[in-house]
This record gives structure tokens, sequence and C-alpha cells, in this order.
């Protein structure tokens, strides 16, 4: 009886803690914690489905900033080489372009890498199907996520070594053998370097600029799409198909966005610095027509005793005119920047590592068809 009376209270407390807890728990799930867990659900959802259309709206406008440039590049380089083909074979033609042929080559090292950035979002890299033959297609799509996502790793490792290439070009000034550089490609260098190192376009208000302008191009195409949904393309291409001049126009503002953004972050990222630990400045490019500096003029005047020597020191034939002439035409004249030439490389990669991360994430695999875009 005794034990009764002490354990009694004791169990009443227990039974009124437990009840009230479980009107708490209870009033809680069914409330205010079921509402959360509904907003958070909803909200992971509705970012990992604006993630996607962004990416997605990114990698298409990308793509065909990638077109263009390959477009221009061939015509370029079929004009450069046809010219010096003709001033070669055609008695009658006299039209030279002073470096064309090396620059030809170097516009097909840029068609190559962008040919190959855009092999990677058309699933057309050279890969090994064996997964498909021998593993079941669980197993399969796995591995092939798995793939995916080593290649994106290695695409970004690699585009870190071509970043050390580009700095070192650039911070040493080293210019591409055998091609001048023209005068009418000195502003749009000038151009692209202050967009790269210079403040105004890597500020903090330029990158919100183009960032919610790319954003606003994205919402306004999504918007569209949902509203009048597209025909199924005939080929695998999601451009395949011709846009309304609309939607043409907000693709070309976005692509543009897109490209000053992407300029923007690079350039606010990339510091590259002297081997002495100093930050490096941008210096504008002058035409052929500038005084030549100290160091340029010691180099020139190296240059001209070699050739003296060269042309005069054993066989004394040659003409002074012709010498004169070769000096007054190369005086000044500057070289083309290697750093723009080897600019492509770790471009490409970076561009490469996203879309084998976004295949990785958000690709859809089968059996017939393989890797699917996300």
């Amino acid at each position: 009886m005794n034990a009764y009376r002490v354990f009694a209270p004791i169990e009443r407390l227990v039974s009124a803690v437990d009840t009230g807890w479980r009107r708490f728990w209870r009033t809680l799930a069914d409330g205010p914690l079921q509402t959360l867990l509904f907003a958070l659900i909803l909200g992971i959802s509705g970012l990992i489905a604006i993630i996607k259309a962004t990416f997605s709206e990114a990698d298409r406008w990308w793509a065909g900033i990638e077109k263009a440039l390959i477009g221009l590049a061939l015509l370029a380089m079929t004009a450069l080489s046809f010219v010096d083909y003709l001033r070669r074979e055609v008695s009658f033609f006299e039209m030279e372009i002073m470096g064309g042929p090396t620059m030809a080559v170097v516009l097909m090292v840029w068609v190559g890498f962008l040919g190959a950035s855009l092999a990677t979002r058309q699933r057309k890299h050279l890969s090994v199907d064996a997964t498909e033959r021998i593993l079941s297609p669980k197993a399969a799509r796995l591995v092939k996520r798995f793939s995916s996502l080593g290649a994106a790793g290695f695409c970004w490792t690699f585009s870190a070594h071509a970043i050390e290439l580009v700095e070192e070009s650039l911070v040493g000034h080293t210019g591409q053998d055998a091609l001048p550089l023209w005068d009418w490609l000195v502003p749009p260098i000038n151009l692209f370097g202050e967009a790269l190192f210079g403040t105004a376009a890597t500020s903090i208000g330029f990158i919100v600029l183009t960032g919610l302008v790319f954003t606003g191009c994205v919402i306004a195409r999504c918007r569209w799409e949902r509203m009048h949904p597209p025909l199924p393309a005939p080929q695998e291409d999601d451009d395949a198909l011709p846009l309304p001049r609309r939607e043409r126009v907000v693709s070309l503002i976005g692509a543009l966005a897109l490209a000053g953004l992407t300029i923007s972050i690079f350039g606010a990222n990339w510091n590259p610095t002297h081997p002495e630990g100093t930050g490096y400045t941008w210096t504008e490019l002058t035409q052929a027509s500038a005084t030549p500096d100290a160091s340029q003029k010691n180099e020139m005047a190296k240059l001209d005793a070699e050739l003296d020597a060269l042309l005069f020191g054993d066989a004394g034939a040659g003409s002074n005119t012709s010498l004169s002439d070769l000096k007054q035409a190369s005086a000044g004249r500057q070289r083309f920047p290697l750093w723009i030439a080897q600019l492509v490389i770790p471009l490409s990669f970076i561009v490469m590592a996203f879309r084998f991360l976004g295949l990785a994430l958000f690709g859809r695999f089968d059996e017939t068809r393989g890797m699917a875009e996300p």
C-alpha cells in the first residue's frame, strides 16, 4: 500500500507528460511542421528546376556563341588561305596579307577546341559502349554518371594548367612568331583586355547588371516555351527548329549578357602575377606606328646587326635600299599576343567541365540513346 502511494503520483506525472508531449507533437506535425516540410520540399524542387532551366538556357546560348565563332573562324581561314594561294600561284595577283597563313593556323586551333566543346554538348565524343553490353541498365547508367563526373574533374584540372600557360604568355608579353599585330586588331584586343583586367567590367555593378539581364531573358524564354510548346525536332539537336523573331531577339540579348557575365566573373577571379610576386596590370597595346620603347629599340638594334652580318658579312652582296625598306616595314611592328591565341584552351576546358558535370548530375541515360542532354 505504501509503495502504491509512492509510485501512483509518479505514474500520473509520467502519463500527463506523455499525453502532453503526444498532443504537442500531433499539433506541431499537423500544423507548422507539415507546412515547413512542404515548403522546404517545394522550395528545393523549385530551386533544382530553376537551376536546370538556367543552365540549360546558358548552355544553349553559349553553344550559339561557339557556333558563331566557329563560322567566322572558318570563313577567315578560307579567305586567308585562298589569298595566300593566289599570291603564290597567280603571277598578276600581288595582294599579300602579312602573317595570313599563321593566323589561319591560330584560327584552326580555335575551331578545334570550340568544336571539342560542342562535341561534349552533342554527346559526340569517342566513348566505350562496353557498359551497355555487359552491365545491367541501372549499373550502366551509374557507370556513365561516374565517367561523366570523372571527365568533368579531368577537364577542370586541365583548365587550371592551361590558365598557367596563358598567364606565362600574358605576363611575359610573348608574341606569336611570324604573325604581326594588325592595326585594326589593336582596339578590339585593348577592349577585351580592359574587360578582363580593368575595374569597370569586373565591378559588382556590371556583374549584377549582366546577371539580371541574363536571368530576365531566361525567364522570358521559359514562359514563352510554357505558353507555346515547340514541336518535336526531327534531329537530336534541339536547335534544329527555327525560333520566332521575338525569341531570337531575346536569345541574342541573353547570349550577349551571358558573354559579358562570363568575362566579368572570369576577370574578377583571374589575378595573374609577375614572377617577383607583384600583380599584373593591363597595359594597352599600341599600333605599329607607335614609337618603340628602350627594350624594343635594343632588341631591334640587335636584330639589325645580326641581319647586317648575315647579308653583308661574307658575301658582300645585297641592296642597301631593300634592307632599309625591310627595317622600315618592321620598325615598331608588334607581334600578335600569344595569350589571345592560347585563351581558347582554358575556356573550352572550363565549358566542357561544366557540361560533363551537368550530364553527371541531371543527364538522362538509357540503353538505346546513351547519354541524354540535361
